[in-house]
C-alpha cells in the first residue's frame, strides 16, 4: 500500500504517460508491502528528484520527452537501483541499459503493471544484497591493506634487528678471528690454522646470507635509488639463483613514485618471478617499466610453458600468487591483469594512475 510515512521506501516513478502512471500507482496502492511513491514525467524532473529526495529505487520509462530513462542510472550514481520500462521488448535496448548500470528491464503490459510491486521488492532485496557484498569487499580490502602494512612493518623491523644485532656481531666475530689468525700465524699447533681459516670462511658465508636476507626483507636500493635500481638488483639475484635470464627495460620517463606504490610494484615483481621459477619452466623473463599519459605500467612476461587461465566462474583456481598480486595492485589504486596460453608464456600487467601518486 502507499503511505506518507518517511520510514517507508520511496519509489520514484518517471513516466510521461498518465495512464501508465495511474496503473502503476494502483498496483502499489494494492500491494502488501508499504511504499511511498513520487511521480515525475521528465528526465530533468527525475534528476532533480533524485538529488532532492534520494529515493530507494527509480522506476523509469525508456522514452521520455527530454531524453532516455536509462541515463538515470548515472544520475543515481550507484545510490539506488534503476528499473527500466519499455513499450516493446528490444534486446539491443536491454543490453545497452544493463551496460549503463540499470539493474532490471521490463516490458510494459497490464500484467507487468499489476506485478510491479513484486518486481520492485525483488530489486530492492537484490540491491541490499549487493550493498552488503560491496561492504564486505571493502572490509576485506581494508583488512588486506592492514595485513600488507603489518607485513612490511615486520619486514622492516626484522631487517633492522638483523643489521643491528646479528650482522654487527658477525662483523666483530670475523675481526676477532682475523686477529687470532694473525697472532697464531707462526705458533699455532697442528691443524689449528686450518680450523681458524675454515671458521673465517664460515663466518663470511653466514654474513653474506644475512645480508641477502636483510635485502630481501627490505631492499635498501628501493628506498635510496628507486624502483628501477631495485628491480635490476633483484633480477640479478634471481638469475644467479635460478639460471633464468631476466632483463629490465625502463623507458626513463617515470618519476619517483610514492613509496607505497614503488613497494607494491616491487613486491608484485617478486611474486611474478617466484611464480615463474616455480611453474613456468621458462628460460627468460622481461620486466618492462614505462610511463605514458599519466599512467605507470609494469609488465612481467616470461617465455615459459604458459597455461589456460581459469574461467571467472572458478576464481579459486587462479592461485594464491595471482590473488596476492591483484590485491597489492588494487590497494594502491592499480589495475591487475594477466594473460597466458599453453606454450606461449605468461604476462602480468599492472597499471596505476599517476594523478594522485
Amino acid at each position: 500500500m502507499l503511505t506518507e510515512s518517511p520510514s517507508a521506501p520511496l519509489i520514484l516513478l518517471v513516466e510521461d504517460d498518465s495512464g501508465h502512471a495511474a496503473a502503476i500507482q494502483r498496483s502499489f496502492q494494492a500491494a502488501a508491502e508499504v511504499y511511498r511513491l513520487e511521480i515525475v514525467d521528465t528526465l530533468h524532473g527525475a534528476r532533480e528528484a533524485i538529488k532532492r529526495l534520494q529515493p530507494a529505487l527509480v522506476l523509469t520509462d525508456y522514452r521520455l520527452p527530454d531524453g532516455k530513462g536509462s541515463d538515470l542510472a548515472s544520475s543515481a550514481d550507484a545510490a539506488c537501483p534503476v528499473i527500466l520500462m519499455t513499450a516493446r521488448g528490444s534486446e539491443q535496448i536491454a543490453v545497452q541499459a544493463l551496460k549503463a548500470g540499470v539493474q532490471d528491464y521490463v516490458v510494459k503490459s497490464a500484467g507487468t503493471f499489476a506485478h510491479m510491486p513484486e518486481t520492485v521488492n525483488h530489486s530492492l532485496k537484490e540491491w541490499a544484497l549487493l550493498l552488503a557484498r560491496m561492504q564486505a569487499e571493502m572490509t576485506l580490502r581494508s583488512y588486506s591493506r592492514r595485513l600488507i602494512e603489518m607485513e612490511e612493518d615486520l619486514r622492516k623491523k626484522l631487517a633492522a634487528e638483523l643489521h643491528d644485532e646479528i650482522a654487527r656481531d658477525l662483523t666483530v666475530l670475523g675481526m676477532n678471528i682475523s686477529i687470532i689468525s694473525s697472532t697464531l700465524a707462526n705458533d699455532a699447533p697442528g691443524n689449528l690454522p686450518a680450523r681458524i681459516e675454515d671458521s673465517a670462511r664460515l663466518i663470511e658465508g653466514i654474513s653474506r646470507a644475512t645480508r641477502n636476507i636483510m635485502a630481501g626483507l627490505r631492499p635498501p636500493l628501493l628506498d635510496d635509488y628507486g624502483l628501477v635500481s631495485a628491480l635490476s638488483w633483484h633480477s640479478e639475484i634471481f638469475s644467479a639463483r635460478t639460471g633464468i635470464e631476466v632483463s629490465v627495460r625502463d623507458d626513463g620517463l617515470c618519476p619517483r613514485l610514492q613509496p607505497e606504490v614503488e613497494l607494491a610494484l616491487f613486491r608484485i615483481t617478486q611474486e611474478a618471478l617466484m611464480n615463474t621459477a616455480k611453474h613456468a619452466d621458462a628460460k627468460s623473463v622481461v620486466i618492462i617499466l614505462g610511463c605514458n599519459l599519466g599512467t605507470v605500467r609494469l609488465i612481467v612476461v616470461d617465455d615459459g610453458k604458459g597455461f589456460t587461465p581459469p574461467s571467472t566462474s572458478r576464481p579459486q583456481v587462479s592461485g594464491w600468487g595471482m590473488t596476492i598480486m591483484r590485491e597489492r595492485a588494487e590497494l594502491v589504486g592499480g589495475h591487475f591483469a594477466f594473460d597466458s596460453l599453453p606454450g606461449q608464456g605468461t604476462s602480468v600487467t599492472i597499471e596505476i594512475s599517476l594523478e594522485d601518486k
